[in-house]
């Protein structure tokens, strides 16, 4: 889609859905670490908030619009997503608190999430979801499956070097093994794996402390500063300093 295409899009959903939609979305983004989404009945985005941006990895909300969970998200994950959509547009019924959803950004993190249908008289035209993370209280989240040990063992050290063959005898298998069971199960390489702890990790830390991007940088197993700063910047669409102050004007901070 053009620009002008998916201005279009979006604001002949909205007129659909009428003004309670947009009002619900501006008051839920008034809540600190709250993620919403807004998809149309084929699951294309009309709109996405700074937070759940920042999960995708995607720099501005124009990106987002269109796409759907398949271009953005590896196949493991955006099956998931996908599904718990259409069940709530078949049934009409809201999924609310759901748990056993992966997080976006392979993080350890606790996700959080309520999909509710949105509706135009008596037609369904699209869903609505609502989602928090928070660090988990068990070690990984469930829907690391087979592989639960090995990503909190990960996701515990991923300020230490680490690497595949070390991994690999951790949990007795082949390092081809591993490769082979990440893919399937997590759709992603190990070695993605372990970048996407250290940048969810280092995310947290600029969110929630004053420490130094360079010591960040370190905390995280990035003993090149610049190299921290290109990899922060290819996975969320920000360089670190950018995010740090993006977040802390949205929550009224300096």
């Amino acid at each position: 889609m053009t620009a002008t295409e998916k201005q279009a899009f979006r604001e002949n959903f909205f007129r659909k859905a009428g003004p309670n939609l947009r009002a619900a979305l501006t008051m839920i983004d008034t809540i600190p670490g709250a993620a919403f989404y807004v998809k149309d009945a084929e699951g294309r985005f009309v709109a996405a908030n700074r937070r759940n941006l920042d999960v995708c990895g995607i720099a501005t909300e124009e990106e987002i619009i269109g796409l759907t969970s398949a271009d953005i998200f590896p196949a493991p994950l955006a099956r998931e997503y996908i599904d718990l959509d259409r069940r709530v547009r078949e049934s009409g019924e809201p999924a609310m608190n759901v748990t056993d959803s992966p997080t976006g950004d392979y993080s350890t993190d606790r996700l959080v999430k309520s999909v509710s249908p949105v509706w135009a008289e008596k037609e369904c035209i699209g869903t609505m979801c609502v989602f928090h993370q928070t660090p988990a209280q068990e070690a990984v989240p469930a829907w690391h499956g087979r592989l639960r040990t090995i990503t909190a063992w990960i996701a515990s050290h991923c300020g230490e070097k680490i690497t595949v063959p070390e991994l690999a005898r951790r949990v007795g298998t082949t390092p081809k093994g591993l490769e082979s069971a990440f893919r399937i199960v997590l759709g992603t390489s190990v070695s993605g794996f372990v970048s996407a702890q250290r940048l969810s990790r280092a995310r947290r830390l600029l969110e929630t402390t004053d420490k130094t991007i360079a010591d960040i940088a370190a905390e995280c197993g990035y003993c090149d500063h610049s190299h921290f700063i290109k990899a922060f910047r290819a996975r969320w669409g920000r360089p670190p300093g950018d995010y740090r102050a993006t977040v802390r004007r949205s929550c009224g901070t300096s």
